[in-house]
């Protein structure tokens, strides 16, 4: 097809379509798109719709990438809700557990419930002025709680004991 003399689309002997600018699209654009079928592994949503790029199998909708109104963008499996959320400023979320094998941070890291290390359950729970070391069971091993040490059970001390002052109750 000519267009004031240029070539402006052209479909060769193999059915490749080749367009000399660019493609509009009005409507929702599939690519994979059987023959007949209707469906489309990739899909993009040309609405005011938060679902922007949905991923298929088949004729099921799996997973979608969204981007909210207020910046943030996530990832969202079909039926269940969000995954995984980047909001507008960075701030990362994961709906749920969040495993690897090693992890870097650059900066603080905030906590809501408590820090488990995967030796015998042990595990590290703290509040607003406590901090205690617990094990697989709850038990309390060691912990600090408003400016005080907790030692629920006998406490070993092998080498020398300096400070200003102790006090120890108990046998």
């Amino acid at each position: 097809i000519f267009v004031s003399g240029a070539e402006a689309f052209k479909i060769d002997t193999s059915k490749n379509a080749t367009f000399a600018g660019a493609v509009g699209v009005t409507g929702n654009f599939g690519i994979g798109m059987l023959p007949n079928s209707g469906n489309s592994p990739l899909v993009i949503n040309n609405s005011a719709s938060d679902y922007l790029v949905g991923l298929y199998r088949g004729t099921v909708s799996e997973w979608w990438f969204k981007v909210y109104a207020t910046g943030n963008f996530a990832i969202h499996e079909n039926g269940v809700g969000d995954k995984f959320t980047i909001a507008a400023g960075g701030a990362a979320t994961f709906a749920g557990a969040l495993t690897g094998t090693s992890a870097t941070f650059s900066s603080n890291v905030t906590l809501n419930s408590r820090l488990t290390f995967s030796y015998n359950g042990y595990y590290f729970e703290g509040g607003t002025t406590s901090i205690y070391l617990k094990n697989g069971a709850g038990n309390t091993i060691l912990g600090m709680a408003a400016g005080s040490v907790v030692v629920p059970s006998a406490l070993d001390i092998g080498g020398a004991l300096t400070g200003t002052t102790a006090t120890f109750t108990g046998s």
